[in-house]
């Protein structure tokens, strides 16, 4: 077993905020997530200032030095629409495709979504409010809400011919503000944050955004993905209090204890990799590992 120290213990906010105290001399995976999601926007806006042929476009189609990428939803939104393909977005969508099943798909929204970034510290603002006594702990829904919504909006351009979706997607309008310049929508964006905060914490990511949906079906089968060994978790509770799925740490309990190394992948459409729980983790019972390597090697 790895190296004990004392866990700390608490609710969702102090453990979030004291990342550090729980894992000493290690810099969070939350740092370097929320780094990547600024350094990849200011990309998209340094290389459109500057005029450079190096990342033009934004995180729904763009082209990195001339070769051409477009996100998964919104190239089926493109094909549903226009009832056409192109060379351009089949390659563009190949790529994008081949990525994220390496880095365990819904990674996109851990790691490169901006949204994802104001919406965690809504969720912080939400979680301390709640621990104040200042609002109540709201009952969760059904998550397989989202995928009503994603065929909902996958419909609305097959019959009109229009991409309605992307003209509220806070995603494209936030991504688009930094690149291009704010807009009359960030008002919207502004209100979902402020619901979230105050009602239903991660509201849009957890039952709403089809895109965090199609790279979740991605990551399914990903190869990237947290694993846990039982042999070395001391039943804390740490990471059931971080994670926004935590139905995902129990199934991947009751698997790991029927496998022979008492190990097992944190599966599930939900997870986006986001390390949350790795970081609040002081017996190193949860890493980031690939899936399917013990049947190739």
């Amino acid at each position: 077993m790895a190296n004990k120290v004392k866990p700390k213990r608490g609710n969702f906010y102090e453990l979030f905020i004291n990342t550090r105290k729980i894992r000493p001399g290690r810099i969070s995976y939350r740092c370097v997530r929320w780094f990547t999601i600024i350094l990849i926007t200011a990309t998209f806006a340094l290389s459109f200032k500057w005029a450079l042929d190096f990342l033009a476009g934004s995180l729904n189609g763009s082209r990195l030095m001339s070769f051409f990428l477009i996100d998964l939803y919104t190239g089926l939104e493109y094909v549903a629409a226009h009832k056409m393909l192109t060379l351009n977005a089949v390659i563009g969508f190949l790529t994008i495709l081949t990525v994220y099943f390496v880095v365990g798909g819904r990674a996109f929204c851990g790691w490169v979504c901006p949204y994802n970034l104001l919406a965690e510290i809504g969720e912080i603002i939400h979680e301390y409010l709640r621990k104040k006594g200042i609002i109540k702990k709201r009952r969760d829904y059904d998550p397989k809400v989202r995928y009503v919504f994603w065929v909902i909006f996958l419909l609305i351009p097959l019959i009109t011919g229009s991409i309605f979706f992307e003209s509220f997607n806070p995603v494209d309008i936030l991504n688009r503000a930094f690149i291009y310049g704010p807009t009359v929508m960030l008002l919207w964006v502004l209100l979902l944050l402020v619901f979230e905060v105050f009602y239903a914490r991660r509201f849009w990511c957890r039952y709403v955004c089809p895109t965090g949906t199609t790279y979740g079906m991605v990551g399914k089968i990903g190869l990237l993905k947290v694993k846990f060994d039982l042999n070395n978790c001391t039943h804390c509770g740490n990471c059931y209090k971080v994670c926004l799925e935590p139905t995902l740490l129990t199934d991947a309990l009751k698997k790991a204890k029927t496998t022979e190394d008492k190990t097992a992948f944190v599966d599930g459409l939900a997870c986006i990799n986001c390390g949350r729980c790795i970081d609040v983790c002081p017996y190193n019972a949860l890493k980031f590992d690939l899936r399917y390597l013990d049947k190739i090697l």
